[in-house]
């Protein structure tokens, strides 16, 4: 199983983060992404995912712990040659001004280039989180 981890420091408290990516369906912030649709918040609810290159994926919300600023989901389906993909988001306070988001994914590859993989998905949360970084330090 692979794991790949990336992280942004981000200067709002834990509360005003989570209060933006604490709800699963609301990714709009990550600049690859062209469409997200999802009802609940609550274990169990899907997202569909559509990225700007017009690749789908479903996913769906595994546990939510709102006290612990954290979600962690798993893909249901995907373009990507993956299987077994487990997701986290957590978001840990480091001031009371500032935070650590963290978003990591274990999963297994299913073509013989792991290491082009595993660079894709981490290129996608390095996105991500730079988007968020670049957000707020501007």
């Amino acid at each position: 199983m692979i794991a790949v981890i990336e992280s942004a420091y981000i200067p709002l408290t834990v509360q005003q983060l989570w209060a933006e990516l604490g709800h699963f369906g609301e990714v709009t912030w990550h600049p690859l992404l062209e469409r997200v649709e999802s009802i609940g918040n609550q274990p169990g609810a899907l997202r569909h995912v559509e990225t700007r290159d017009g690749r789908r994926q479903v996913e769906r919300l595994d546990e939510i712990d709102p006290e612990q600023h954290l979600y962690r989901y798993t893909m249901q389906t995907s373009a990507l040659p993956v299987e077994n993909y487990v997701g986290e988001l957590r978001v840990d306070e480091l001031s009371a001004q500032s935070c650590l988001v963290t978003w990591s994914a274990h999963f297994n590859v299913t073509t013989d280039d792991e290491d082009a993989e595993a660079e894709a998905i981490r290129n996608f949360l390095r996105v991500g989180l730079d988007a968020l970084q670049a957000r707020y330090h501007a």
